[in-house]
């Protein structure tokens, strides 16, 4: 069972990476052992293997197999002390944030050039030390409080593309009878994003049949942002629906796939959908919006 529990923190440590955090540990309580815990030796996030897992005792945070004690990081007490003092703990997680890795390497920086320019007299201090109000300059912080906003707008971004383009893909779209409903009880009221077609052409493609069977018509960006998988991407942000469209149309600007409306109101895919997709046998699954659609493969969306 334990084996489980490796892949788990590899995954884990891969997915924090992708997120921007830079550096950490993810702890893991053994199934069978739970006086003992799991996690990665002293080695690069990036690089993290099942080979590079080692389990430790719960009580002192030693290590419990026979081996090279150099190789454990040293933050493995702080996990061993979470999850001796809370038995109903499985999982500890210990990350360094971009910006702050650059705000402790900047004070680092500070400190030492004081201390050549003093003689050497001066004790460095370490950030996590308290040394008055005075410690950090104002403008790192600010420095610091911008890195980590842009950060996380950046990774959520990329997750508002990665989902939306799920929703409207090509294994996707075509089996979801809900989304393909909003689309056409709505396809004769949204305007085009790019009117470069012709009069004629552009008649015949706001027709509701032709739009949900190409799968290029509109969906209102509010009804997606409704969706559950959506709100968890957007939960960082405040409660109110604008701010919400406008994190989301801003991110669709660097899709390939989607595009939105002029009013940023609606999104639709760029390209129609491929025959062979359009031609496909709907089975039994969910809809994106959770609720249950005999005509759709269970899928991610939602």
């Amino acid at each position: 069972m334990d084996d489980s529990v490796k892949k788990q923190i590899i995954d884990t440590t891969r997915m924090l990476l992708q997120d921007g955090f830079l550096d950490g540990h993810v702890a893991m309580r053994s199934l069978d052992e739970t006086d003992k815990f799991y996690m990665a030796r002293a080695v690069s996030a990036g690089k993290v293997g099942t080979k590079d897992i080692r389990k430790y005792h719960v009580n002192n945070g030693e290590p419990a197999d026979s081996g090279d004690s150099a190789e454990a990081s040293a933050e493995r007490y702080v996990h061993a002390a979470i999850f001796k003092s809370r038995p109903d703990i499985k999982c500890s997680i210990h990350t360094h944030a971009a910006a702050l890795k650059t705000l402790s390497a900047s004070f680092m920086n500070q400190q030492q050039q004081q201390q050549q320019q003093q003689g050497g007299g001066q004790q460095i201090h370490t950030p996590t030390q308290s040394h008055g109000a005075n410690m950090y300059p104002q403008s790192m912080w600010q420095a610091t409080l911008q890195m980590q906003v842009e950060e996380r707008n950046r990774v959520m971004a990329d997750h508002i593309i990665k989902q939306i383009e799920f929703y409207l893909g090509d294994q996707n779209l075509p089996y979801d009878s809900y989304l393909l409903n909003q689309m056409q009880n709505l396809a004769i009221t949204a305007v085009p994003a790019t009117p470069t077609d012709s009069s004629a052409k552009e008649a015949d493609e706001k027709r509701p049949s032709s739009l949900t069977a190409t799968g290029r018509a509109w969906l209102p960006i509010d009804l997606v942002i409704g969706f559950k998988r959506m709100q968890m991407i957007l939960s960082p942000l405040e409660s109110n629906k604008d701010v919400r469209r406008n994190a989301v149309v801003n991110a669709l600007q660097a899709s390939r796939l989607l595009e939105t409306s002029k009013d940023k109101l609606y999104v639709r895919r760029r390209y129609p959908l491929p025959n062979m997709v359009t031609s496909a046998t709907p089975t039994s699954g969910e809809t994106a919006d959770g609720r249950h659609d005999s005509k759709k493969p269970k899928n991610e969306g939602g």
